[in-house]
């Protein structure tokens, strides 16, 4: 059973921008002036890549005329910008582990039931209500049932296809068969969710909608310098485990050279905090910025020259697409495991990227393209001129804006 697992999943890694058939969806007749509603669970605008995907979503809608409110909690912190948001402020807590699942639960309730009354007070003006992920699947099915609002579930990922217990694994199946089954439309940035939720629930409504880039950066704005940069939200273990690679690269890359820095963007620091009197901190060779302003990160990444991606053991189930489509369109020459930029049409090695398998590799590919600066530069021009061409939200949302325009149309 692993081994034809494994085959699928090679199959469908391999081909898996093969042209796809859009859902049938029957005509749903509401008032041009509804709106749809995006229920976030985690911080937005924020450092992820799941803040990057609705806002790139929800201004293609505005765009198309198509109105957009979001509910979404404060958890580490947000930006303004010129959306329709309501915020639901949750409390961080630091304490052990055990207690801050549970804590972490009672939050998760208290946000569904805040979303909920807010709900009930716009339910009128809602055409649909799009979900992230499972967390708030719950809360959409029951405002489903009792107002008859078609629902979308946006960013699924099945889980219950990876190896698992089979306990869990069966507990993960009858949840995302109920999302599956009970939503009006399921959309994936996931090849291998695609692919197997055709094959194993056929009649389910699924649109492939990958990751793409909501902000291109004027050529003439774009000035290098020596900067190496990570950026990445340091709640997830995948960006932790990152940044002690990068500590592991950049020790060894000092003792050879140190013309250069090396920026960390992203929080919350506590999770990263036995780094913080690090001697490479404390001689300014790395710095933490900790967050910064959306603006603010736009400036840095014109100026960085080199970004890091050492994810060495990456899940095959994640990914960093949205992180690293930003770093690109922004001209800078991604150095990255494989794991990490396979998601990336059209990415070919020491073209668009530099491939790299382990520390000691990264150290020599990091001292010769500081050695050379002009390929990284034109690593990192090749690869702006991949993502404009080919992975803006304006070309990847068509199938997505045709689908729901078809769907919330004018009486």
């Amino acid at each position: 059973m692993r081994e034809k697992l494994e085959l699928m999943i090679s199959t469908i890694e391999y081909d898996h921008y093969r042209q796809q058939r859009q859902p049938k969806l029957s005509v749903i007749k509401v008032p041009n002036t509804k709106k749809l509603l995006i229920i976030l669970y985690r911080d937005f605008p924020w450092y992820s890549g799941l803040s990057d995907r609705v806002l790139g979503i929800a201004r293609q809608f505005i765009k198309h005329g198509l109105g957009v409110k979001i509910i979404a909690p404060i958890i580490y912190g947000h930006e303004k910008i010129d959306l329709d948001i309501e915020h639901i402020r949750l409390k961080r807590t630091r304490i052990k582990i055990k207690l801050n699942k549970i804590f972490s639960f009672i939050s998760w309730i208290y946000f569904q039931f805040r979303c909920f009354i807010k709900i009930l007070k716009i339910r009128r003006e809602i055409a649909f209500i799009q979900f992230e992920h499972y967390y708030t699947f719950f809360l959409a099915y029951i405002v489903k049932i009792l107002f008859r609002i078609p629902i979308i579930a946006d960013d699924i990922n099945l889980i219950h296809i990876r190896p698992l217990p089979p306990l869990l694994r069966k507990i993960f199946y009858l949840v995302e068969r109920s999302i599956l089954l009970k939503s009006t439309l399921v959309v994936t940035a996931s090849p291998i969710t695609y692919a197997f939720t055709k094959r194993l629930f056929p009649s389910t409504k699924i649109l492939y909608l990958p990751n793409a880039i909501s902000y291109v950066p004027i050529q003439s704005d774009i000035a290098k310098e020596r900067w190496l940069i990570f950026i990445g939200n340091l709640g997830f273990e995948q960006n932790i485990k990152a940044v002690e690679y990068i500590f592991g690269i950049i020790e060894k890359l000092a003792e050879i050279r140190q013309d250069f820095r090396v920026l960390i963007i992203g929080s919350p620091l506590e999770n990263v905090k036995e780094f913080l009197g690090h001697p490479l901190v404390k001689r300014g060779i790395i710095k933490f910025l900790g967050s910064v302003p959306n603006r603010v990160l736009n400036q840095i990444l014109n100026r960085a020259i080199i970004a890091l991606l050492p994810f060495f053991k990456l899940p095959r189930w994640g990914g960093q697409m949205m992180k690293t489509l930003r770093l690109m369109s922004h001209g800078i020459c991604i150095v990255a495991s494989p794991e990490a930029i396979k998601w990336i049409k059209g990415a070919k090695p020491y073209i668009h990227y530099v491939p790299i398998n382990n520390i000691d590799e990264c150290i020599e590919v990091l001292n010769r393209l500081l050695d050379r600066n002009e390929i990284a530069l034109n690593i990192g021009w090749n690869a702006r001129k991949l993502v404009i061409a080919n992975h803006t939200w304006e070309r990847v949302c068509a199938d997505y804006i045709r689908v729901i325009s078809t769907i919330i149309s004018k009486p």
